[in-house]
């Protein structure tokens, strides 16, 4: 995910990422439409090679390289400040429908399989999100990782905004 924290009225930019070794291509991606009315550009997923063994040697040195292309000969200029690399699995994106205001709490419960926002102080719950993509799980006794990356309503993924996450399980039991 690139965050852009301009805006453009490009209507012919699009951007790929590739991983390179010196001017070798190891792997090259789709190019992805770089729409103006969006805050970041989400690209398609991206294949690292396998390293080596550990202790076997020095890492590989591969490059991530971004190129830009578009129709015109102007010059253009793309503003970003962070390139997040996420793990494709597990992992999940909430499209939502409606906007979540303020207070409004959104609901992730993978017990009832249900994707819901409850609205505080009335405690009313209404389905606002689709969930694309696997099941959110904590796995015990190891380290569990939780990256967020929110939008507003108009795209756009402001640096400065906040949200207060709380993370609950069910124990489960195992049933001879």
């Amino acid at each position: 995910i690139l965050r852009r924290y301009d805006t453009h009225a490009y209507t012919d930019l699009q951007l790929r990422l590739k991983l390179q070794i010196s001017t070798d291509v190891l792997w090259e991606g789709a190019p992805v439409f770089v729409d103006a009315g969006y805050g970041y550009v989400l690209f398609p997923p991206l294949q690292i090679p396998p390293g080596r063994l550990l202790n076997a040697g020095p890492p590989h040195h591969v490059d991530l390289v971004l190129y830009g292309q578009h129709d015109t000969v102007a010059t253009y200029i793309l503003d970003f400040d962070c390139l997040t690399l996420l793990p494709l699995e597990p992992g999940a994106n909430f499209i939502a429908y409606h906007d979540l205001s303020q207070g409004a709490i959104l609901v992730d419960d993978n017990f009832r399989g249900v994707q819901v926002t409850r609205f505080e102080p009335s405690g009313l719950e209404s389905p606002t999100h689709i969930r694309r993509g696997s099941r959110l799980l904590l796995w015990p006794g190891r380290y569990n990782r939780l990256v967020v990356v929110m939008t507003d309503g108009v795209g756009q993924a402001d640096i400065f905004r906040t949200a207060r996450l709380r993370l609950f399980y069910r124990r489960r039991r195992r049933v001879l």
